[in-house]
This record gives C-alpha cells, sequence and structure tokens, in this order.
C-alpha cells in the first residue's frame, strides 16, 4: 500500500508498452502516462520504496499478470481539480 508520503515527484520506468510516467505527492499518486518527448525535461525526483513498488506492480500487470492494484493509494483531488 502507498502510504502518505511527505515529497512530490515523478518517477519514469519501462513498461511493455512504452516508457510510464508517475507522478506522485503526499496524497498518493497523482497521474500515470505514457511519458513520451515530455518526459526528457521532466525534474526526477528519487521515488520512494513505495512509488517503485508502484511501479513494479503496474509493469508487471501491463505485462500481462493481472494484479487490481485496489491497494495503491491515489490522490483523487488532484486529478479531480485537473480536470476542472
Amino acid at each position: 500500500m502507498l502510504r502518505a508520503i511527505g515529497a512530490a515527484g515523478v518517477h519514469i520506468f519501462n513498461t511493455p508498452i512504452g516508457r510510464c510516467l508517475l507522478e506522485w505527492g503526499p496524497r498518493g499518486i497523482r497521474r500515470v502516462t505514457l511519458a513520451g518527448p515530455r518526459a526528457r525535461g521532466a525534474s526526477r525526483a528519487a521515488a520512494p520504496a513505495s512509488v517503485r513498488r508502484a511501479a513494479d506492480r503496474l509493469t508487471s500487470h501491463l505485462a500481462g499478470y493481472p494484479d487490481t492494484l485496489r491497494d495503491i493509494r491515489v490522490d483523487l483531488l488532484t486529478a479531480a481539480q485537473r480536470m476542472q
């Protein structure tokens, strides 16, 4: 489970469908997208272990090993604000 983290940052990692960008903040995962060219300029912070575990689980899921990922904490407040 991803617990509250004090910092925010971006973790870029390889998956079977391409590079992904995972953004996190104190309330959990904020965004997961295919990284693409815009990731080159992203400022990267050292990802906490819980973020790296979430990325590993997502990578396995995308490789064909189903995982509900339900216990990963998601920051829905930030996601909702971006949609406005």
